[in-house]
């Protein structure tokens, strides 16, 4: 992200901080990122501390109706250049508003889109594209806890520190997950889920939004079927990962990118997750010198959802091909999870 030229860099810092200190004090966030940033946000209008010191552009209950395209990126448009942290809550975002959105060069928002009534279609296309968009970063959070720390850092980047961009977040409904969120991470892209077994994996997992419970269960069951340990990461941004990896790669700098300091060296495989095309988590694989599958919702045939039985066999799979399990056990396993 670059810098914004904006002459009242000072109350806006003063105005995000006002918005980050009521965030962190805000308290634990155990249900789905959706109800959690939507009750979060509504504090923000409405608390004495905050409620004169940010703009909220909340579309979601008129944004199918006639002219709506138009007219909020018309409002969105005189929000951006103000001197105050921009929220967007939105539930119709479409790659040519996202693109419009994003293409200024100084431009600054926050968008935060409830995809619970999306399309598969719809939910798979948007990050992919906008995962080549430098303007825009897309996040994909697991649970409230996750969302709330990607806010308090996009207000920080954004409005503190006047980096320019758009940080878009798919918000999604369901059960809550319940994680000790490492917050200052999450929002760099990854970090470690903690378990009871602090052992040298065979394999780590990385998953992001509803798929990392698909992963937790499926190094559950890498354990329990097979007595293999999984290391499990929760990676809220893939986008974020690859590109500060590259940008470290070019630059040539002394220190590790995140990904780099968060996975090392490790020989372990890597098997990446994501419920978006398989093209989202992919990103990361030059990146990585140790053997690497990624999962998306068009890696398997029609009909076949992408579940922890299928992350349990990429990761015999990844397993068996450098030497560590023999064939058999991967047969063993197609045979017992009854995937064909």
């Amino acid at each position: 992200m670059g810098r914004h030229p904006s002459e009242s860099a000072i109350s806006t810092a003063m105005a995000a901080r006002a918005c980050i200190q009521h965030i962190q004090r805000s308290g634990w966030a155990c249900e789905a990122p959706l109800p959690c940033l939507a009750g979060l946000v509504d504090q923000l209008r409405k608390a004495p501390s905050t409620r004169d010191h940010l703009w909220v552009l909340d579309d979601r209950a008129d944004w199918a109706t006639p002219g709506h395209g138009v007219r909020i990126a018309e409002l969105a448009r005189q929000c951006l250049d103000a001197p105050r942290p921009w929220l967007h809550l939105t539930r119709g975002m479409s790659r040519s508003r996202l693109a419009a959105l994003a293409a200024p060069s100084n431009a600054r928002g926050i968008i935060l889109n409830d995809i619970a009534r999306h399309s598969d279609a719809l939910a798979r296309h948007l990050p992919a594209w906008s995962s080549t968009d430098l303007h825009c970063t897309p996040f994909d959070p697991a649970c409230g806890e996750e969302a709330k720390a990607i806010l308090a850092g996009a207000l920080d980047e954004l409005y503190v520190q006047g980096a320019t961009g758009v940080i878009y977040m798919d918000l999604q409904d369901g059960p809550g997950e319940g994680l000790a969120c490492d917050r200052s991470d999450a929002y760099r892209g990854m970090y470690r889920i903690y378990d009871v077994i602090d052992l040298p994996p065979a394999v780590r997992l990385l998953g992001s939004g509803p798929m990392l419970r698909e992963v937790r269960a499926a190094a559950d069951r890498l354990l329990a079927d097979w007595g293999i340990i999984a290391q499990v990461w929760s990676c809220p941004s893939y986008t974020r990962l690859a590109r500060d990896a590259a940008a470290c790669a070019a630059s040539q700098a002394p220190e590790p990118c995140h990904l780099h300091a968060c996975l090392g060296s490790a020989a372990a495989p890597v098997v990446a997750v994501t419920a978006y095309a398989e093209y989202v988590a992919a990103q990361l694989k030059p990146h990585l010198a140790a053997p690497f599958i990624a999962l998306g919702s068009d890696s398997l045939g029609p009909g076949q959802p992408l579940n922890r039985d299928w992350i349990v066999v990429a990761a015999l799979q990844t397993l068996v091909r450098n030497g560590t399990l023999y064939p058999e056990v991967l047969r063993q396993a197609w045979s017992c999870y009854q995937l064909a």
